[in-house]
Parts: C-alpha cells; sequence; structure tokens
C-alpha cells in the first residue's frame, strides 16, 4: 500500500515536471520571438511595457526632462520571464528613444547600468552617476 501510493506519488512528481517543462520551453519560444518592435511605448505614464499572455507586464520607467535627458529609473520583469531577455528588449527600445529624441541617458536603474556597462553606446551620451 505504501509502494502504491509512493509510486503514485512519483508519477504525479514526473508529470508535474514535465508540465513545468513544456511551460518554460513556451515562454522561452515566445520571448525568443520579442524584438524592440514588440514594445509598447506608453508616453502619458513614461514607460516601455512588454505584454505576454498569461503573465504580467514588463516594463521600463523613466523621467523625461524635455530637452535635457531621460533617466531609466527602474525595470521589472515578471519573475516568470526573468532570464529571457526581456530587459534587454526593453532597455534597447528605451536606448532607441533616447538616440530619436537626442536626449543624454540617465541610467539610474541597476539594469540599465550594468547593460550600459556591458554594451556601450558611442552615438549616446550617457550622465555618469555619482557614486
Amino acid at each position: 500500500m505504501i509502494a502504491n501510493r509512493l509510486f503514485r506519488l512519483q508519477g504525479l512528481q514526473a508529470s508535474l515536471v514535465v508540465q513545468r517543462s513544456s511551460y518554460c520551453n513556451g515562454i522561452v519560444n515566445q520571448v525568443k520571438k520579442l524584438s524592440s518592435q514588440d514594445v509598447q511605448h506608453l508616453q502619458d505614464i513614461h514607460e516601455f511595457r512588454i505584454e505576454i499572455t498569461g503573465h504580467s507586464p514588463a516594463y521600463l520607467r523613466y523621467n523625461k526632462k524635455p530637452g535635457e535627458e531621460i533617466d531609466l529609473y527602474t525595470t521589472v520583469v515578471p519573475t516568470s520571464l526573468e532570464g529571457n531577455g526581456v530587459a534587454k528588449i526593453l532597455t534597447k527600445a528605451a536606448l532607441q528613444f533616447a538616440r530619436e529624441e537626442d536626449l543624454p541617458v540617465r541610467p539610474t536603474c541597476w539594469y540599465v547600468e550594468g547593460f550600459l556597462k556591458r554594451n556601450p553606446q558611442q552615438d549616446l551620451k550617457i550622465i555618469q552617476l555619482q557614486k
């Protein structure tokens, strides 16, 4: 009896692992297809956003001083989408906007700051943060 229950539990656990694996692969496939074209720019609320069905939106928020600078201050990616390059896509969209508007970038968000260190942008003026 105990062996039978254990076997059913192991079967259930294996089934959950397979379902989770399929679910994760589906997310990865959805995210791999994303590009800056999939980013919504909601200028009225100063936000770049990506929405994927079944997940909370991922977003990058900013403050903009017209004609002066853009401060990229926070990037949020739901736990279910972490590690799939979503923050990178949002950051690229925000940097492209800064280029188009000819605005210097203040990277107060830790992710954006790290992205710029790993991927220098020669055609953008980056405002270095005081530490």
